[in-house]
């Protein structure tokens, strides 16, 4: 035990130098850290004045596996060659790591730490159209379009006299809106008296790239209203159940004296999807339609038109109604898109 050789005493010992001859247990072990200089890998000046010996313990200064190496003497000149060569790598989120579609790569541990190939990180967004976990947080298309709701309902302004009558309210069920509507003409007295409305609930339907909706016909309650009808004087307005193509506007007549609605028209929303880099999706309505009610001609006509905004529906009608309309309001809500 007369040399000291590096690598094979404990730090405790090169602080105190060779003249504190280490004990053979201790010489059996191997260094831990760096080589005695506190730089966190071997180097020269970890031998300065010792004989380097080939195999001893080292730290390479890289992470992991890539850590630990051994010394390997070459003359004047010593490395720490590390004991693996290559080690799993993954610059994600920690929680990311090997879910879903994430994965870790590998990079080389031969003097500084290599690129980290063949790794996958989370996306910024799922991707809708697949059934994958794109974020890698655990979930598979959250954050993607799921289901239309509708929201807290809008009463548009009232046409006629809203001491009229009683009270009435004809609304489609919740989440669906108008498709079509009949009403009933009064022939001798010559205005509308009675409705009908008919309601559909959308379906949001997911395509290889893009979505689209179907409608299903749902029964409103009460879903009409009668006053003095004449059965054959009917109209209708339908926007039909093929796509989003919902109830949207609302034009008709109010005789302002004596009072009394005589036309009415519904008129429907061409609706285009619009899905957005960060799965917004959003609803762009234009109007259908002329616009002309149908009904009688009245003694003192005022014409009015109700519209929903832009993202609303119609979803029924109210007022005040007796033998015929006294007092009529169009009802709007918006059409929400509930996300997974």
């Amino acid at each position: 035990m007369g040399r000291c050789f590096y690598g094979l005493v404990v730090s405790a010992a090169l602080v105190l130098g060779c003249a504190s001859a280490a004990p053979p247990e201790q010489v059996q072990q191997s260094t831990v850290g760096d080589l005695g200089d506190g730089d966190g890998f071997a180097g020269a000046s970890d031998f300065a004045g010792q004989q380097c010996v080939d195999g001893v313990d080292c730290m390479t200064g890289n992470p992991g596996s890539c850590a630990a190496g051994k010394v390997v003497c070459q003359g004047s000149s010593l490395s720490c060659v590390p004991a693996s060569t290559t080690q799993s790598c993954y610059s994600g989120p920690a929680a990311t790591r090997d879910i879903g579609t994430c994965k870790s790569g590998m990079q080389t541990c031969i003097g500084s730490l290599g690129a980290c190939g063949g790794e996958v990180l989370p996306a910024a967004v799922e991707n809708c159209f697949n059934d994958l976990d794109d974020d890698c947080d655990g979930k598979v298309n959250n954050g993607c379009p799921d289901h239309f709701i509708t929201g807290t309902p809008r009463v548009l302004g009232g046409h006629g006299l809203a001491t009229g009558g009683s009270a009435f309210s004809l609304r489609c069920p919740a989440n669906s809106f108008l498709t079509k509507i009949t009403f009933f003409g009064d022939n001798p007295d010559q205005y509308l008296s009675g409705l009908d409305i008919f309601c559909g609930t959308p379906t949001l339907v997911r395509g290889a790239s893009s979505y689209s909706v179907t409608i299903a016909a749902v029964t409103a309650t009460p879903a009409s209203i009668r006053g003095v009808t004449t059965a054959a004087d009917t109209s209708t307005f339908d926007c039909g159940t093929t796509g989003l193509i919902p109830g949207w506007w609302t034009t008709g007549v109010y005789d302002n004296s004596p009072g009394g609605l005589d036309k009415l028209g519904m008129f429907c929303g061409s609706t285009a999807l619009t899905l957005s880099a960060t799965n917004q999706l959003s609803l762009t309505m234009t109007k259908q339609g002329t616009g002309t009610p149908a009904g009688y001609a009245g003694l003192n006509p005022v014409a009015f038109e109700d519209d929903c905004l832009q993202g609303e529906v119609l979803i029924g009608y109210e007022g005040r109604h007796g033998n015929y309309f006294d007092f009529f309001q169009a009802v709007c809500a918006p059409l929400q898109t509930v996300y997974k």
